[in-house]
């Protein structure tokens, strides 16, 4: 187990040199992150049914899921900005809600063990003042 890619792929080079190929694919080694998922891949089906955990679940880093969030958001809000000089009040509100401030919504709902149904039907205060309009929870 290693902490970061690079030393990852450096004790696979290594182990590989040592024992040969075939060798080194038969034993498991990786990231923290990347055994924990591999492992949950593996076991998820073990998990009770009444929990909502599935296989085909994807996990995103933070790079990604903020590009996913700009995404949507730009879906959401119908484009890109007008470009104007002045920003209307609703301009303003959304901006307010910049992707960063909606992945850290998102994170500390998490935090607070939010599930997707509480998150719909008791959305955190500061998400709430936009509505469930605009938001479409």
């Amino acid at each position: 187990v290693t902490f970061t890619n690079k030393a990852a792929r450096e004790l696979r080079e290594r182990i590989t040199r040592l024992i040969g190929p075939c060798e080194a694919d038969a034993i498991t080694m990786g990231t923290f992150h990347s055994l924990c998922l591999a492992i949950l891949r593996q076991d998820i089906t073990r998990l009770p049914e009444e929990l909502p955990y599935r296989s085909g679940f994807a996990v995103y880093d933070e790079y990604s899921s903020l590009k996913l969030i700009k995404k949507l958001k730009m879906r959401l809000e119908g484009g890109s900005a007008t470009g104007a000089a002045e920003q209307t009040a609703e301009q303003k509100k959304k901006d307010d809600f910049s992707a960063g401030a909606v992945q850290a919504i998102i994170s500390a709902a998490k935090n607070d063990m939010y599930d997707a149904q509480r998150f719909r039907l008791h959305p955190p205060a500061k998400l709430r003042a936009l509505g469930s309009q605009k938001l479409r929870l």
